[in-house]
């Protein structure tokens, strides 16, 4: 009975802590919500869906909708995604609780995301504090809440921590099938998340990080009996059936998507080159991550705490001890990753639009740094383990001389000009945030740095470095988007209303989702 009362006490603070990190966006007790994007497309396409459901019928086509879909256009409505479903049959859903209901069981989420991170680390025989603050930042960044913006991406995201975690498990538990139906399940929900920018991207970085972990593993837990090639094969059998079956599931969604939507839309997925580069980031703005990270364009934001700066030094930690080869696959994956939300100010990101497919079809380049925060854990979990303290040292040490230069002339570490930025888009944010992310920042590195170096304080130490690093990243969550009043959202019997006046669906269609005669006749 202790033993499960100590899991059940885990799996609380774990469900808790999204609450504790998105406290200004509690359902059903705060007036404030995410601003743009999130109470718009979303809940809007959900509301239809789900009307045409508790009516009695299965919605494949929508009247009216993008000018002639069917309702694969409205993948944005998640209709084969849980989420919906569960939310329509919780109490006041159809009187205007809609939002609300969705941004509970989205927290609910991470958590869950967060735990499954934590475990896997446990598994590979990662003490709590140490796996604690190596999986916070995976989790809680402002990738994640740029993703928490349009709704159905953080499902998307939340979808990918989720297909990594279970990858991880299917190679520690070979004989067990749990972990290959768990794989499944997640490759399923990012298949069918809603945002398909966010699904391609995300199940690529989990597919990538799968594929590795058997090396990564080994590189987290040097404990762990060498692997075989018979061992790796039976893992990547696995994997593949995981997978496949994860795909089999989505089909229903992602065939008529691929074959009615992306088929014949034309503004979304035939744009030029041009277009893929819009709402890009500068390379003062995409390095502010790591120091300013209020002043990144939430377009291409990941920072939140110390650690981003902290595994972006991985080179210089390597000086003072051979890292295993894989962490420096896994380090080029990320630096690819952060080379290409540059846009056209590298030469990556217009060889990778031009030359891999299904690339050229989507703008934003700084969306893919949904890469960073999943290849930089591996790295945090080797740096944080006690026979590598050298490394830590070394990589905290230079970190925190970063930071202090930064206490001399501030100005000249910003950007030049910012469009999108959180100091841009919020309004009356304090001018002392900076400093404050700053200092505190600099406080975590200094004891992590300490951790190295005063063994008998480590517990301590740690203790704070993860109240450092909550600390942080609570400020940038809390001020890093647009926020608005919660809208009231549309009832039931509105729809119901709506409809018997016209059977077109007044959902938001969104720009460029009209099928290619439409766009033509338009034009």
């Amino acid at each position: 009975m202790r033993g499960l009362g100590r899991r059940l006490a885990v799996w609380l603070l774990f469900l808790l802590i999204p609450f504790i990190m998105m406290s200004w966006l509690w359902p059903f007790v705060m007036p404030m919500t995410l601003g743009n994007d999130y109470s718009i497309f979303t809940p809007g396409d959900e509301l239809e869906l789900m009307w045409a459901v508790w009516r009695g019928t299965f919605p494949l086509f929508m009247p009216g909708f993008a000018g002639g879909h069917s309702t694969a256009a409205m993948t944005l409505g998640q209709f084969y995604h849980p989420l919906p479903w569960i939310s329509s049959i919780m109490p006041g859903y159809w009187h205007g609780l809609a939002l609300e209901w969705n941004t509970f069981y989205r927290l609910i989420s991470l958590g869950i995301a967060h735990i499954s991170l934590f475990k896997l680390c446990r598994r590979l025989r990662v003490t709590p504090l140490p796996a604690f603050v190596a999986t916070f930042p995976v989790v809680y960044n402002l990738r994640m809440l740029d993703s928490f913006r349009y709704g159905a991406s953080l499902d998307s995201y939340v979808a990918m921590v989720l297909i990594a975690a279970a990858a991880g498990f299917v190679f520690l538990d070979p004989e067990r099938k749990r972990p290959v139906a768990f794989l499944a399940l997640g490759t399923y929900l990012i298949v069918v998340s809603g945002h398909p920018q966010w699904a391609f991207l995300g199940i690529m970085i989990a597919g990538l990080f799968a594929v590795l972990f058997p090396w990564a593993a080994a590189a987290m837990d040097p404990t762990l009996p060498r692997h075989e090639r018979g061992t790796v094969r039976r893992y990547l059998v696995r994997l593949t059936a995981g997978f496949s079956t994860g795909l089999l599931l989505a089909a229903p969604y992602l065939l008529p998507f691929y074959f009615e939507f992306f088929k014949t839309n034309q503004s979304r997925t035939n744009g030029d080159y041009a277009w893929s580069l819009g709402y890009g980031d500068s390379t003062p703005g995409e390095f502010a991550n790591f120091l300013f990270p209020l002043h990144a364009d939430v377009h291409g934001a990941f920072g939140g705490s110390a650690l981003f700066l902290l595994a972006a030094l991985f080179p210089l930690a390597a000086l003072v001890k051979k890292p295993p080869r894989v962490l420096w696959i896994l380090y080029l994956i990320g630096g690819v990753a952060y080379c290409f939300a540059l846009g056209k100010e590298t030469w990556v990101h217009e060889a990778m639009v031009k030359h891999l497919p299904l690339f050229g079809s989507f703008r934003v380049p700084g969306r893919i740094v949904i890469w960073i925060p999943l290849t930089i854990l591996p790295v945090l979990v080797w740096m944080l383990r006690v026979d590598n303290r050298r490394a830590l040292l070394t990589a905290a040490t230079s970190a925190l001389v970063l930071f202090a230069s930064t206490w001399l002339w501030t100005s000249k570490g910003l950007p030049a000009s910012e469009s999108l930025s959180p100091h841009k888009i919020v309004k009356n944010l304090p001018v002392y945030v900076d400093a404050v992310i700053l200092y505190a920042s600099g406080a975590t590195l200094l004891f992590l740095a300490g951790i190295a170096r005063y063994r008998k304080f480590t517990r301590t130490l740690f203790v704070l470095s993860a109240l450092g690093i909550m600390l942080t990243s609570w400020i940038c969550l809390l001020e890093g988007t647009w926020k608005q009043k919660k809208p009231t959202m549309t009832t039931f019997q509105q729809i119901t209303d709506a409809h018997k006046k016209s059977v077109v669906s007044h959902a938001d269609a969104g720009s460029g989702m009209e099928m290619r005669s439409v766009s033509d006749y338009q034009a």
